[in-house]
């Protein structure tokens, strides 16, 4: 598949806005590549900003809860390239998260979040939509549909300590039947520890593509920011890595980035830097 599968994209688009390579040539395939607006790069290193007003939350059933995040922005080279605004339910339960990036800042994207009379989040609505099935207080199963790559079926999978040990995913609506499998492992203290990715036809026993990719050092403080989502609405970094690293089966190598924070006077990161890469956190 020379393209990159949606689910893929959808899952991991938001840990990319986190993730960078100093070398341009090993670039993660796992990044959503983010475009840059042309000759605006500022020449006083002042950020480009723009006014992005958020919705009303009454309107929209939301409610403000403190210490939740609020908005996220991306700026690249002092640039705003891309900016989430998150939206809760007075449960605190995501209720949607409204997003967009600087070529088309006019443009606003959703993601919807939907649940069951007992909480549980049953139903996402992104480019297409997806049912969730839940069994004993876990998601085992997923159905999602979009208009460019048809249906697919997700199973999830689990080790004695609750935790996601793999997710495989079946593009059942291609001829022969293309599957995705990830892999994950954990530290002892239960935070992510690395993801290994294949891709191949149901059935060859051949991989098409594979990379792993791993968490390194996380730093005390909560992250509340959904800067992965293997499960859609479900928080899979707890804490902050000090750094990640990712090896393809194209460059053996692992490609480390290192990051750098800022917090607030209660502790919470409010900024996050990598080379000419810089993401800021606000909350409610």
């Amino acid at each position: 598949m020379k393209t990159l599968p949606l689910l893929l994209v959808l899952i991991l688009s938001i840990i990319l806005i986190n993730c960078s390579s100093d070398d341009e040539n090993q670039q993660p395939i796992i990044e959503n590549p983010i475009p840059i607006i042309e000759n605006q790069k500022p020449q006083d290193n002042t950020p480009i900003d723009y006014d992005i007003s958020m919705e009303t939350l009454t309107d929209i059933g939301a409610i403000a809860i403190s210490g939740y995040p609020k908005i996220l922005k991306r700026f690249e080279n002092g640039i705003l390239s891309y900016w989430a605004h998150y939206y809760f339910r007075p449960d605190g339960n995501m209720l949607k998260v409204n997003f967009g990036f600087s070529n088309s800042i006019s443009e606003l994207s959703a993601y919807i979040y939907q649940y069951d009379d007992e909480g549980k989040m049953v139903k996402f609505i992104g480019d297409g939509s997806l049912n969730q099935y839940w069994d004993n207080g876990r998601i085992i199963k997923a159905e999602y549909y979009n208009h460019w790559y048809g249906s697919f079926d997700i199973i999830y999978d689990y080790n004695d300590k609750e935790q996601l040990t793999q997710k495989s995913v079946k593009y059942t609506s291609y001829n022969p039947i293309y599957v995705e499998k990830s892999n994950y492992s954990y530290y002892d203290d239960g935070n992510l520890e690395s993801i290994v990715y294949e891709t191949g036809y149901d059935g060859s026993g051949i991989i098409d593509y594979s990379y792993k990719f791993n968490f390194v050092n996380y730093i005390e403080s909560r992250n509340l920011f959904l800067d992965l989502q293997i499960i859609p609405g479900q928080r899979e970094l707890q804490q902050f890595p000090s750094s990640t690293g990712f090896r393809d089966t194209t460059y053996p190598n692992y490609n480390y980035t290192t990051y750098n924070y800022k917090y607030d006077d209660n502790g919470r990161v409010i900024e996050r830097t990598y080379g000419d890469t810089k993401i800021v956190y606000e909350y409610y």
